[in-house]
């Protein structure tokens, strides 16, 4: 029985195994590390939940009509510990004191990229900043619906296809007391080269995390505000090398490691089902008018009101912000892809297919460094801005 017409097209979101009753659907890993959903025919009753749930086959048309807001959080300690401007937090935060709960990607103890529940402000802080991570549903979907049930508030925080899986498998978005945040999305990487590079940093360090961090803020060497580094901690010692300079980072701006969903992503656009959109505010240097105050290089939010519930919302913490209105075109200036696709490399398959081969930086260079040499990647970024 196929669940989707086109598996490439398959986002991994997990909706169908989380609609499936019967226990017939389990999600399990390819050769490149990325999750797929396969049907024990024995189990399967042909019930077609699978399919009504998934969020490809039957992406509704969303009309709408977003507003658009650059902010900062006014509390500049969280602000420093969030990858932006430090609004998922003030959401967050709003939803854990009314009495709700947030589900978000953190990490397990093995450092996993996973979706978990948080109804604390201690246990929200996993929750905060960015993982460039292909993140494991699990039973979220499931757990969020008995929250639903039981008349909690639930923030839901994911990729848009996540987003979109989550409203497949409720099979409405009218749930008052559900608030989706989805974000601008470069696409997803494998969780096993994210594996293979932790493991091999963690092979130079003899030793295990215990701490990761993909955004890490610390001054700037040469002007004011905040550089940004991958960082990782270990008990006596810790890596943190700029991002520009990090293989990781140059691996996954690369789109090597990228999901085959993500060259022709179904979810991009400017009408989105969430109720926030979430982003970096990129290209702040080139508006006209605006304040110092949001040119401090500290992190900028892009924070995208696409329902009248995320406006009331809006309008209920905005005190806790910095924020000025703006419009889409402003906000895609350096944000194309809230509406482009990512486009795979060449080397893409060579890199899956010597993944255990290589190390990471050997791979990186291999199979996209000596391709931008030849300026590939160049005509490729080109080409896709002009879409």
């Amino acid at each position: 029985m196929n669940i989707i017409s086109d598996i490439k097209k398959c986002t991994g979101c997990s909706a169908c195994y989380n609609s499936c009753g019967v226990g017939a659907i389990k999600m399990e890993s390819d050769e490149n590390g990325f999750l797929y959903p396969k049907v024990d025919e024995s189990k399967c009753v042909k019930c077609l939940k699978c399919q009504r749930a998934c969020p490809v086959d039957n992406k509704s048309e969303v009309k709408n009509n977003p507003l658009y807001y650059i902010c900062k959080n006014k509390d500049e300690d969280i602000r420093k510990k969030s990858s932006s401007g430090g609004i998922f937090t003030i959401l967050a935060q709003y939803v854990v004191e009314s009495g709700g709960v947030v589900y978000g990607a953190g990490f397990d103890n093995e450092w996993k990229v996973v979706h978990t529940r948080a109804d604390s402000a201690e246990t929200l802080q996993c929750l905060r900043g960015s993982k460039y991570v292909q993140s494991e549903i699990g039973s979220t979907f499931s757990d969020v619906k008995k929250d639903l049930d039981n008349g909690k508030k639930v923030l839901f925080s994911g990729t848009p296809c996540q987003i979109g899986g989550l409203v497949g498998f409720l099979g409405k978005r009218e749930y008052e007391n559900l608030i989706t945040v989805d974000l601008i999305c470069h696409g997803v990487p494998s969780p096993k080269v994210w594996k293979k590079y932790l493991d091999e940093l963690n092979h130079k360090y003899s030793a295990t995390p215990v701490e990761v961090n993909f955004r890490y803020k610390d001054n700037h060497p040469t002007k004011p505000g905040f550089s940004n580094y991958m960082y990782v901690e270990y008990e006596n010692s810790c890596y943190k090398k700029n991002r520009n300079d990090d293989v990781y980072w140059g691996v996954f701006l690369s789109d090597l490691p990228l999901r085959d969903s993500c060259f022709d992503c179904s979810f991009k656009g400017k009408h989105r089902q969430s109720d926030f959109t979430l982003a970096d505010f990129l290209g702040i240097d080139r508006l006209e008018n605006i304040d110092k105050d949001f040119t401090d290089n500290k992190g900028i939010s892009l924070v995208i009101v696409n329902s009248e519930k995320a406006q009331k919302i809006f309008d209920i913490v905005s005190d806790k912000m910095i924020l000025r209105e703006t419009d889409f075109e402003k906000s895609i200036i350096k944000n194309q892809m809230m509406i482009s696709s990512a486009i795979a490399p060449f080397g893409r398959n060579g890199f899956f297919k010597n993944l255990e081969k290589y190390n990471i930086e050997q791979l990186y260079k291999k199979y996209y460094v000596n391709g931008e040499k030849f300026g590939y990647g160049k005509v490729i970024r080109k080409l896709k801005t002009m879409k």
